[in-house]
């Protein structure tokens, strides 16, 4: 469940995070490195949903959604 309170700016948004991620109202949901593309490209902050993202130095795995050190499949 994510709570939003747009009364502050940026919004605060209330999402518990799953281990090895954080709270990320700083980037755009999508931005983050993944297995599949580890260098994301420079997202914009505008109308970013709150969301979870891997702690610094996680990737996220495309396959089981997970943040992982190391990628354990090759992604094309």
């Amino acid at each position: 469940m994510q709570i939003l309170s747009q009364e502050t700016n940026p919004p605060i948004c209330f999402v518990p995070c799953p281990a090895n991620e954080e709270f990320g109202y700083k980037k755009c949901n999508g931005c983050e490195p993944s297995c599949d593309k580890p260098k994301p490209e420079i997202c914009t902050k505008i109308a970013c949903p709150c969301s979870c993202d891997c702690k610094p130095g996680l990737f996220r795995n495309t396959k089981t959604g997970k943040c992982v050190e190391k990628c354990s499949y090759n992604a094309n």
